[in-house]
């Protein structure tokens, strides 16, 4: 059945296969999910090892499949996530940057998807999914960012018990350290439509250079078949050079490694700048140092069915796309990977927002207007972050629905006639937004450290009040360990207030890795290649003593 919660929190039914019996379990949806909490913290690198939090007892018998379904495409383990599906969520944080799932239970054929959680339970972001056999499962998810959360689909198209085992690890050899996907507007429950264009940006905090590595390429690879139109495809955003030698630019590589083939993505190009990054290393950096590269995509105007809009974030090392440094490269590194798939059902929605006035007054309002479907009559169901259904029109004959009185904050709608659905997300915004970021970092405690905060888009007069007395967008004085609160105002008076509080300078990891598949032993010589976490710094060695060590590979 369909579940559509109106305001008054009645259940729209439309009965689509015959209702379970049993009792439905409280996690039935993503907006209810079961929150785990922090994964069980693994150990440090260089020898990480997970930690595994278990959930014994657990049941899909009772779950209804929502409307949408989310139900992801081309999954690991083979096929297409079923749908609809009887399916069950959880919620937790990840500890670390590796995930590992294992079910074991009685649904027959069971199914896995990973979602990044946005605060929003319908615009959440879709990374991939898995297959089961014979009630088992067992699925890896990498690039995993620590201290966010993600939701985990668990389902199938038969009912049983399960015991979920979720496991955490860090991978101690990877060059690329964190990275992250932010997508707008966001899919709803994992849909988008036909023509719809979807803005992208890439986020990598930190490159460790094992064995002298540094970030030469980042490229969006899209499969043959896709939903997507491969000449859409356009560079938004190129990062700035962390170490200043050069550029990042969008080219069209000749020929990439792991039988990629000519593909257009972003690579380094040193000074003076000839247009072929082929020839010259990456953007050295550290484990601290971030870049952030976006680009847009519009998915096909005509299809029929459903299709896949998976692709993946392909990253290379100067090592495998550059020059300059040792062939070995970051072998290690995992591609990020998104998943979502386009409604081909109708040409959609088109959103208009009139945004709020301030983060503090709710009178937004947004409009939907329904394109190339003409069967009467529509059914436009609206849903809040949470999940809430706060507005509801049944059986309209128009083709335009509105929604006023809208605080900042995401909104979905979903259109319902006889022949099929659309779908889209929609955010009011603030006037502005402000971010603040501490500019001066010490080893030891200090009262001389230095934030800033910045206003988007800073656009008119802001006046500035710290905690600390400073008025201006620049606050100094700031001692290590101390808490300090900002207020930014427009000149139409309305204020936006946030905290920061001041840090040390974050420790180097100094660990060294020792590859053992790499040992060479002649007569009474040892050659034991050793790779340093963080290059640069001094090193000293107690046995033997003296020994030379290269601060950039160790």
């Amino acid at each position: 059945m369909i579940r559509l919660y109106t305001p008054v929190g009645i259940i729209l039914t439309l009965l689509l296969h015959p209702a379970i019996a049993a009792t439905v379990p409280p996690n039935d949806d993503q907006c209810n999910p079961y929150y785990i909490g922090v994964l069980d913290q693994p150990t440090d690198c260089p020898f990480s090892s997970a930690n595994s939090t278990w959930l014994i007892n657990q049941s899909n018998v009772g779950s209804t499949s929502a409307f949408p379904q989310p139900a992801l495409m081309s999954c690991m383990g083979g096929g297409d996530m079923p749908n609809p599906m009887n399916d069950v969520w959880y919620k937790f944080e990840a500890s670390a940057d590796y995930l590992d799932v294992v079910i074991n239970g009685t649904i027959t054929t069971p199914y896995i998807a990973l979602y990044q959680y946005t605060g929003d339970c319908i615009g959440m972001i879709p990374i991939n999914c898995a297959r089961g056999l014979n009630g088992n499962l067992s699925a890896s998810f990498p690039s995993l960012f620590p201290g966010t959360e993600y939701l985990l689909q668990v389902g199938g198209t038969t009912t049983g018990s399960f015991t979920l085992i979720l496991s955490n690890s860090n991978n101690c050899l990877s060059c690329m350290q964190k990275s992250m996907l932010f997508v707008s507007p966001a899919p709803v429950n994992g849909y988008y439509n036909p023509g719809d264009t979807v803005n992208f940006c890439y986020v990598v905090n930190g490159f460790k250079s094992y064995n002298g590595q540094s970030l030469h390429g980042v490229v969006p690879v899209l499969p043959t078949n896709t939903g997507w139109q491969p000449p859409t495809l356009q560079p938004m955003n190129t990062p700035q050079s962390v170490s200043g030698n050069g550029a990042w630019m969008w080219y069209n590589y000749p020929s990439l490694p792991q039988g990629l083939g000519t593909r257009e993505g972003f690579f380094y190009d040193v000074n003076p700048l000839n247009m072929d990054p082929t020839d010259n290393a990456g953007d050295s950096a550290s484990a601290y140092d971030q870049w952030i590269f976006c680009w847009s995509m519009v998915t096909k105007s005509s299809c029929t069915g459903f299709l896949s809009l998976n692709f993946d974030i392909y990253h290379f090392s100067d090592g495998e796309t550059g020059s300059g440094v040792p062939t070995l490269g970051c072998g290690a590194d995992k591609d990020y990977r998104f998943s979502a798939v386009l409604n081909c059902c109708s040409p959609g929605l088109d959103i208009s927002v009139t945004d709020a006035s301030c983060d503090t007054v709710c009178d937004g309002n947004i409009t939907a207007s329904v394109s190339g479907i003409t069967i009467l009559p529509y059914n436009y169901f609206w849903f809040d972050n949470t999940g809430y259904g706060f507005d509801s029109t049944l059986a309209s004959p128009s083709t335009v629905n509105s929604v006023t009185g809208l605080c900042a904050g995401s909104y979905s709608v979903i259109m319902v006639n006889s022949a099929c659905f659309a779908t889209a997300n929609a955010t009011i915004a603030p006037p502005f937004a402000i971010d603040v970021q501490q500019t001066t970092f010490t080893c030891g405690t200090s009262s001389n450290e230095v934030a800033m905060v910045t206003v988007n888009p800073n656009v008119g007069n802001y006046t500035y009040s710290w905690s600390n007395g400073n008025t201006s967008p620049t606050a100094t004085g700031l001692s290590t360990g101390q808490t300090y609160t900002v207020t930014v105002t427009n000149s139409t008076g309305c204020s936006i207030t946030d905290t920061i509080t001041i840090m040390i300078t974050p420790q180097d990891d100094p660990a060294f890795l020792y590859p053992s598949n790499q040992l060479c032993q002649t007569g009474n010589a040892l050659v034991y290649p050793v790779y340093i976490a963080t290059p640069g710094g001094t090193f000293s060695s107690s046995n033997p003593s003296n020994m030379p060590v290269d601060p950039a590979t160790g």
